[in-house]
């Protein structure tokens, strides 16, 4: 060849060089990945199909590797779409050659000649039906065949090919209509399935079932006349039935698998195709039973919905999740999750409160006034009322815990002060409340922040764990589609929010089913046939009202209301909730030994008055046993019981036998209660009944009380309201006959105050000190410290 003829040569393949350098390029990072096109199969915990994920490119696909696909299915392919698969480089001459002479007598385009290298092409890197787009499936598939065996080409186009009714691979297909793995297949079912490819719409086995089985004996057929199958197994699939399997979608739990789907990323399971959860799947069916069946006795006390889950404490495992009554009615806003929405959870969070109370120097034995109390508010005065609208006067931690008693409980709060509640809150795990402890106040022990079911069963099941929290989990084990595990990122970080003793402390009164009988009677939802502790919750109005309890092995969480907010009628967490609580807790229980439910290690006991909350004396007309952390056991007496003194004047020895009737005993609650006693007709002459006692408590003789204000109360000036109606409310508590009283702040009489000593002092900017005297010099016969600001200090 002359030197001219040999450039023209070269110069004739210039136009070459791209395409060669195009196919030899290394394939795109990423293009053979089958997370966009696999589906996610999310599992319950025995393996069972809770919902099918449809992924973001054509519905269902499930790959398979190419060992679990048999061979039979692989030549059924081959024979329908490409008998020349392995003799060809991506492209067949002859099937272009083919589907040209077709298109040209047709006079339109009926066939495109594509191998099934083009056909995986075409499904990689989508293009438009021209002649470039063709030719752009060429390049594509020479490129593929440059870099891939044939085997691995085969394998993705059976895992990627459509097969119709949103469904993509050979594995969903199997499913979908023979409800079986793929490597289990009959060659008659084979054939079926490699007949839809070339039209997924035309051969739909539900709607064209003549025109698929037409096409089914086409491509059995084609097995024969190709090789690749024998007569005698033609044959017999010819005769064979195909299974076909009615087209029902598994939806089992669907709040519980929306919830999964929503945080995959979160927890780093991005790339999953099979997600198996922790979801017991014969609790679940019954959770769902029970509630139906106690919301329809509730129903007509508008209660029209509810959400419940179970917790197992060892492991932090959801076993059952229930959103709502129903996810499919749209009356109830059935499709909202009544586990993860916010709503105010009551006296719910009372617990936490109380433990930290515990560990800060209270006990159950301490006593604290239930009595009407006016606490300093930035929005104003704050006078929390119980929910039997009544005070009881003195009551022991226990009692206000377990009767879900609100006064005593915001008392504790401002005890220990609301920063310290709501950083408490926040180290149980109720991330929710993110807001200063400004905005939440006092009102903070009374639910009025929003949490949600959530949060509540984990700090729940982290009070079974000695004061514990960590993260729930819903997922045991993860895969990526080609089989690889996924580590799972938890929600959050393990950590103690308590001291383990003062959770002792709490989950042994939420336990006594004795201490809350004043409030809920001794039958009660919250009685059960196991060790179990629970509270309940009522938010304002009737609009939510949840039971948290929790056994050492199980913790149950229920909410019930109604998702548009309307309040139930008369409906509260002991009637509402707990019921379905005892169900659903008597059920998790039902194949579970409970162990012991109270870590009695390091607490003391000592037998106590019940009234006085000290130890019992000879006085006393019963006693009980109380726990405390060992070491602060009382030592003191009860100061409320005793005898009648002698030597009495005869006036009040008789007065002093009027009160103490036939038993010879009087009780004296202390000046604090005297007005709340009277009130409940429970002294006819209460200012006498320490005078009747003997010298231990003398020195309460003639006290004089300033009850309002008290010392730490702050008051709030507003520029937009008269002084007159700002003024401070004063409340003293003195022996009768004692004649006028002075009322001085910072040193000058503002006030001459009379039996029954009330009245009111002016409110002025800044700290004042009041101190009462007896008209004159005298010295001050009680004081206080209170605080006035203005509206913008806050």
């Amino acid at each position: 060849m002359s030197t001219r003829r040999r450039w023209w040569w070269w110069l004739g393949l210039l136009p070459l060089a791209p395409a060669a350098a195009f196919v030899a390029a290394p394939l795109p990072e990423g293009l053979l990945d089958y997370r966009p096109v696999a589906s996610v199969r999310v599992l319950d915990r025995e393996g069972g199909l809770l919902r099918e994920l449809r992924s973001s490119a054509d519905g269902r696909s499930t790959p398979l590797t190419d060992a679990q696909i048999p061979p039979s299915v692989k030549n059924a392919f081959l024979a329908a779409e490409d008998h020349r698969f392995f003799g060809h480089l991506g492209v067949s001459p002859t099937a272009v050659a083919r589907a040209a002479w077709q298109n040209v007598v047709a006079g339109r385009v009926v066939a495109g000649g594509s191998t099934i290298t083009m056909q995986l092409a075409r499904t990689l890197v989508p293009r438009e039906r021209t002649l470039v787009g063709k030719l752009q499936e060429a390049l594509w598939a020479l490129r593929l065949e440059a870099h891939l065996s044939k085997g691995e080409i085969l394998t993705q186009y059976l895992n990627r090919v459509p097969f119709g009714n949103n469904t993509s691979g050979l594995e969903a297909a199997s499913q979908l209509y023979f409800g079986r793995h793929a490597e289990h297949l009959s060659l008659a079912q084979a054939a079926l399935l490699a007949s839809l490819p070339r039209g997924p719409t035309a051969y739909n086995p539900y709607r064209q079932p003549q025109r698929l089985e037409a096409r089914q004996r086409w491509v059995l057929a084609r097995l024969l006349a190709t090789g690749l199958s024998t007569a005698d197994d033609v044959e017999q699939a010819r005769a064979a039935a195909w299974d076909l399997s009615s087209f029902e979608a598994a939806f089992r739990a669907p709040h519980f698998v929306q919830y999964v789907a929503a945080h995959l990323q979160q927890w780093g399971l991005g790339e999953a195709t099979v997600v198996q959860t922790t979801l017991d799947p014969r609790l679940q069916p019954e959770v769902e039973a029970q509630m139906a069946q106690e919301l329809n006795r509730l129903a007509e006390r508008r209660v029209s919905s509810a959400a419940a889950l179970v917790v197992d404490n060892q492991t932090g495992e959801v076993l059952a999740y229930q959103g709502s009554a129903d996810f499919f009615s749209a009356s109830i806003f059935g499709q909202n999750d009544g586990v993860q929405m916010k709503r105010q959870p009551g006296s719910a969070l009372k617990p936490f409160i109380y433990a930290e109370a515990f560990n800060r120097g209270f006990s159950p034995a301490t006593v604290i006034p239930d009595l009407e109390t006016h606490f300093g508010n930035r929005k104003g005065a704050y006078a929390p009322k119980n929910y039997d609208q009544k005070t009881h006067g003195p009551v022991r931690a226990r009692e206000a815990l377990a009767n879900s008693y609100n006064v005593p409980a915001v008392r504790v709060t401002d005890a220990i002060g609301v920063q310290t509640a709501v950083d408490t809150l926040r180290r149980a795990g109720f991330e929710s409340l993110d807001q200063g402890a400004d905005h939440y106040g006092l009102g903070v022990v009374l639910g009025n922040g929003e949490v949600s079911l959530w949060e509540a069963a984990r700090a729940y099941s982290g009070l079974s764990r000695g004061g514990v929290v960590q993260p729930l989990k819903v997922v045991q084990r993860a895969f990526r589609a080609d089989g690889s595990p996924l580590v799972v990122r938890p929600e959050l970080t393990a950590r103690r929010f308590a001291d383990s003793r003062a959770v002792a402390l709490v989950t042994h009164v939420l336990a006594d089913n004795t201490a809350r009988a004043r409030a809920f009677g001794l039958d009660n939802a919250l009685r059960l046939p196991f060790p179990a502790a629970a509270k309940t919750g009522t938010s304002k109005g009737y609009s939510d009202n949840w039971t948290i309890g929790f056994t050492a092995e199980r913790t149950v969480a229920v909410w019930a209301g109604n998702f548009d907010g309307s309040p139930m009628i008369q409906v509260s967490g002991i009637t509402g909730a707990g019921p379905i609580f005892k169900r659903v807790m008597t059920r998790a229980m039902r194949e579970v030994r409970g162990k012991p439910l109270v870590d009695a290690r390091g607490l003391g006991h000592a037998h106590i008055c019940p009234l006085s909350g000290q130890l019992a004396g000879p006085s006393c007309p019963a006693s009980m046993d109380e726990l405390f952390f060992a070491g602060t056991e009382p030592t003191a007496r009860c100061q409320m019981h005793g005898a009648v003194a002698t030597g009495l004047p005869p006036p009040l020895q008789a007065r002093c036998a009027a009160l103490a009737a036939q038993s010879g005993e009087v009780v004296d609650l202390g000046v604090d209660y005297y007005d709340w006693a009277d009130r409940q007709g429970l002294l006819d002459e209460p200012w006498l009944a320490s005078a009747c006692l003997g010298e231990a408590s003398r020195e309460t003789v003639g006290d004089t009380r300033l009850l309002s204000p008290a010392t730490g109360d702050e008051f709030m000036l507003f520029d937009d309201l008269p002084p007159g109606d700002q003024a401070i409310p004063v409340r003293v508590r003195a022996q009768p006959g004692l004649g006028a009283l002075e009322v001085r702040v910072d040193g000058v009489t503002q006030l001459v105050l009379s039996a029954p000593y009330t009245g009111r002092l002016s409110a002025t900017q800044g700290p004042h000190t009041v101190t009462l005297h007896r008209p004159g010099d005298g010295p001050a016969l009680a004081r206080a410290s209170y605080v006035v600001r203005t509206e913008a200090r806050w």
